[in-house]
């Protein structure tokens, strides 16, 4: 039989691991050097399938922290059930469980418990990963300038999943480079509706946009609309003050960064 090589073929290759463990469960690092690891060796995605017995209290891992916009985590866990017919546990890794997965019935089989967590899967997060992989593969096209197909997947990406703030930056940076500056403050617009705590990472680009669309006066209205809403933004005040200490309004900047200060001295 010819050896193959399914890596040298034309495509998008994506690096991860399925099945390995920390020290929740028989590993030997904890949980955030495990992941570390997998991240520092350029991986792609990680699932911590940690041995979902009562030794070890049920341990399913929470690694939603150590998600990023170039890497990923799965939920899952190395499921185990009453033994089988030559005396072995049943070893099932389950991906995309939820952390409240109850544990094995003492008379549930392995087929039963498999037919369970596949039924407990929850599809918003085999959303959320589709849409991860949707952005990637565009921003691959867009390192080719291939500005088409780089907006057909961060839109895709927004369809399956609509908190992926990613891909609206992504949009909105297809769209002006295009030199349609109304489509990419739209794109950055949505972002800000769908997720208002995520506004700031498109201040520099709106700020930018707006003068190019005739309406340079939407970006202090869009800061002052997220402060009127959320008088704790503080990113919202500081982007307004910058804006105005750089369009003759010295004054009101000062007076935004004065009010600043005053709302971290409550705080503290």
């Amino acid at each position: 039989m010819p050896d193959i090589s399914p890596f040298s073929l034309k495509g998008r290759f994506w690096r991860g691991n399925l099945h390995t463990h920390s020290n929740l469960s028989d590993g030997a690092l904890p949980l955030d050097r495990t992941v570390e690891a997998y991240k520092d060796a350029g991986y792609d995605f990680v699932q911590m399938s940690e041995h979902f017995i009562d030794r070890y209290r049920w341990p399913l891992a929470d690694t939603r922290q150590f998600r990023s916009n170039s890497f990923t985590t799965l939920l899952g866990a190395e499921l185990h059930a009453m033994a089988t017919s030559v005396g072995e546990l049943w070893h099932i890794v389950a991906a995309g469980l939820p952390l409240d997965f109850e544990p094995p019935a003492p008379e549930e089989t392995g087929p039963q418990l498999a037919a369970r967590a596949a039924a407990d899967t929850p599809n918003a997060r085999h959303q959320e990963i589709l849409g991860f992989l949707e952005n990637e593969i565009g921003l691959e096209a867009l390192k080719r300038m291939d500005y088409a197909e780089a907006a057909r997947h961060f839109e895709a990406a927004i369809d399956l999943d609509g908190s992926n703030t990613p891909a609206y930056l992504n949009l909105g940076d297809v769209r002006f480079l295009e030199g349609d500056a109304a489509a990419a403050i739209g794109a950055w617009e949505r972002l800000i509706e769908r997720s208002p705590e995520r506004a700031y990472l498109a201040f520099s680009r709106l700020e930018a946009a707006y003068p190019k669309a005739d309406q340079p006066a939407r970006f202090p209205g869009l800061c002052r609309r997220l402060i009127a809403a959320n008088p704790q933004d503080w990113r919202a005040r500081l982007a307004l003050a910058r804006h105005l200490s750089t369009n003759d309004a010295p004054r009101e900047a000062l007076d935004l960064l004065y009010r600043l200060k005053s709302l971290h001295a409550d705080e503290a």
